[in-house]
């Protein structure tokens, strides 16, 4: 069985992957659009 915690950041990482395309989860989006 794999750590949960694991499991989370992997999956959170996916998902900011889909939504952030191209940022390493610098969340650059929600201070305004930079793109």
């Amino acid at each position: 069985m794999l750590d949960i915690s694991f499991i989370m950041s992997y999956l959170l990482a996916q998902i900011i992957d889909l939504v952030l395309p191209g940022s390493t989860f610098e969340l650059d989006s929600l201070n305004g659009p930079t793109h």
